[in-house]
């Protein structure tokens, strides 16, 4: 079985041989595993069943497989898509804010430098999204192109185990006009096939005020999907 999807030139194949030689060529490529087949690694992703192979996912394959961002989807305001190295510099100014480094290192003995934070967000951009799925997204302003916010899903220990924490930042400019809360509300639709998990947690301090009156606006429109715990750092 061999097919191409024309429109990203992405490869479906159960033939080994054709996955082996569509990545030598660096050529995105799906391999589809039959029941008793042998494993192949060379390929972008490996599948065990077509049922759920739409445009979508071929777009991603070939998007993942190019290094080009996933747009997560758009809002009336907003266009939601994973960070690029682009961002980084814009990004970087979310974390020297005053007022956002006072809640994100409070309690951690020392605050990272400028290009100690550089560097890490250009680490996270590199490799986030293709090991996990998943990870902070770049929301724009669509009207302007601008990065208004930082918003996204990661793991965090909680009570003993591993949970899944929603987090969010605004650019300072955009702060107090609703673009967590209209980011969230994609993010929340989003989340089970980005993640595999319907429920993440909202983790804040209470003396936060701003972002506890967001989370709990968030947890009462989406109850089913976001729980809001405080603690201090």
């Amino acid at each position: 079985m061999k097919k191409t999807d024309t429109k990203t030139n992405v490869l479906l194949t159960d033939d080994p041989a054709l996955v082996r030689a569509a990545a030598a060529q660096n050529r995105p490529v799906v391999y589809y595993e039959r029941p008793g087949a042998e494993a192949v690694y060379e390929a972008d992703y490996t599948v065990q069943s077509l049922d759920e192979l739409d445009e979508l996912f071929f777009q991603r394959v070939y998007e993942r497989h190019y290094g080009l961002p996933w747009c997560i989807g758009e809002t009336e305001q907003l266009k939601i898509r994973e960070s690029t190295e682009e961002d980084v510099e814009k990004l970087l100014a979310f974390f020297t804010d005053e007022e956002a480094r006072r809640w994100l290192f409070e309690g951690e003995g020392k605050l990272f430098s400028e290009e100690e934070q550089r560097e890490k967000l250009k680490a996270y951009v590199r490799n986030r999204y293709g090991f996990y799925g998943y990870g902070f997204y770049s929301v724009l302003w669509k009207e302007t192109g601008e990065l208004a916010a930082w918003a996204g899903f990661q793991e965090r220990q909680y009570q003993g185990k591993q949970v899944l924490e929603l987090g969010y930042l605004t650019a300072p400019s955009f702060r107090r006009q609703g673009i967590a809360s209209e980011a969230v509300g994609l993010l929340s639709e989003e989340m089970e096939d980005l993640t595999g998990e319907i429920k993440a947690f909202i983790f804040c301090h209470p003396e936060n005020l701003a972002s506890r009156r967001t989370a709990e606006k968030l947890c009462h429109l989406y109850p089913e999907h976001f729980q809001l715990v405080l603690e201090e750092l």
